[in-house]
């Protein structure tokens, strides 16, 4: 089980000020053409780490959040960064590895390990690890095609407790947040940043172009969003999206 303390970062300014050790990580995710795996509220990922220096395969399934703590069961597997490429170009190959993989045996636990898998694309995050107070402590830049959001986060044992520790470092440094309500994988597939963002997206432009507020252009596109955001969706949610962008992929 994974619990992690997750607090939104509003923008790139509240970030830079939690800045030390760097690493680049490109997340690539694979669903069935019928969306089997985020129906059954489960995400199966590719994650290479600095330019394919590394390579984990990982299956996270049950998530839930709340009050800015994140709990997810979580199955990880290595991978030689060769393979991890070779999987991407033929998703088949998974279902080949040795059953001494544990990622693939919960795959056939949960019933999905007969699923034809198909790449649904990902993002890229900039990850920079702070040790602090005995926490390792993540800062978060994360790289969609819609837009970019910023995060931190901290696996421990003791998540209230890590909360708070970080929420009054937060706020003795002047940094906004709010708590997170939903995962990247669930960001990645509605392909909308959450209101937060969107929000202050927004202030930014007034700010750089006034004008715009004028016709209210901005004004009609966050209500788009508010609406979107308002439906709802599962943690590895936004099933809709996830099917629609399937049937995309067997139309080509």
């Amino acid at each position: 089980m994974e619990v992690e303390v997750k607090l939104r970062l509003p923008d790139s300014h509240a970030h830079q000020k939690l800045l030390s050790q760097k690493l680049f990580q490109e997340n690539l995710f694979f669903d069935g053409r019928r969306s089997e795996l985020a129906t059954a509220s489960a995400a199966l990922r590719l994650r290479f780490y600095n330019q394919d220096r590394r390579c984990v395969l990982s299956l996270k399934s049950k998530p839930s959040i709340s009050g800015g703590v994140s709990r997810v069961e979580e199955v990880e597997h290595p991978l030689d960064p060769l393979l991890g490429r070779a999987c991407i170009a033929d998703p088949t190959q998974l279902a080949r590895l040795t059953r001494r993989n544990g990622v693939m045996e919960r795959m056939e636990e949960l019933g999905l390990g007969r699923v034809g898998l198909v790449c649904i694309g990902g993002f890229k995050n900039v990850r920079n690890v702070h040790e602090w107070k005995g926490l390792r402590v993540k800062v978060d830049e994360t790289l969609y095609e819609f837009g970019t959001c910023y995060e931190v986060e901290c696996e421990s044992e003791r998540p209230i407790e890590a909360k708070g520790l970080i929420e009054e470092l937060l706020r003795s440094n002047g940094i906004e947040y709010s708590y997170s309500n939903g995962n990247r994988f669930a960001i990645f597939m509605s392909g909308k940043l959450p209101v937060m963002f969107v929000y202050c997206q927004a202030l930014s432009y007034y700010d750089l172009c006034p004008e715009l507020s004028k016709n209210n252009v901005l004004t009609e596109e966050m209500k788009e969003d508010f609406e979107l955001y308002s439906q709802g969706f599962t943690a590895y949610g936004a099933l809709i999206p996830c099917r629609m962008r399937n049937r995309e992929m067997e139309e080509r």
